[in-house]
């Protein structure tokens, strides 16, 4: 009978699990990133010199992809 109930609560759980695992949504922000702006922003930070693969030095790698990237922003707006 213990048997019977740890498969209907794993089978539970299975089944419930996609649909609490939508994309999360921000009904907050008023203007939320199109698919075609997220792509721009990784190809930026790679170009920049993000290597995902590098995975022992990720946030430093990231972090400072991203301020490079943030840099060439801000060269380009006072231009």
């Amino acid at each position: 009978m213990k048997k019977i109930y740890k498969i209907l609560t794993i089978s539970a759980a299975l089944f419930a699990a996609p649909a609490l695992s939508f994309a999360q949504s921000s009904d907050n922000d008023p203007h939320p990133l199109t698919r075609a702006q997220v792509k721009q922003q990784a190809a930026e930070v790679f170009a920049a010199g993000y290597n995902p693969n590098e995975s022992l030095s990720y946030p430093e790698n990231l972090m400072a992809a991203q301020r490079r990237v943030a840099l060439q922003h801000a060269g380009q707006a006072t231009q």
